[in-house]
């Protein structure tokens, strides 16, 4: 998974690309704590990502 971050003044807009699964939450959760001390509001945009998984909750 590649995830970019755009930060602008105190506000940062994070951006995973492919499939999140249970292996990549480290990646995001890093993606959070190299943001500057400055960032204050963090937006998470999904849109490029896709859902994996076992389809667990289908139903």
């Amino acid at each position: 998974m590649r995830i970019t971050a755009v930060i602008d003044g105190v506000s940062a807009r994070i951006t995973p690309h492919g499939p999140i699964e249970y292996d990549t939450l480290p990646a995001l959760r890093g993606a959070v704590v190299d943001l500057p001390l400055e960032v204050t509001e963090v937006v998470w945009d999904l849109s490029d990502t896709s859902p994996q998984g076992s389809g667990a909750g289908r139903g």
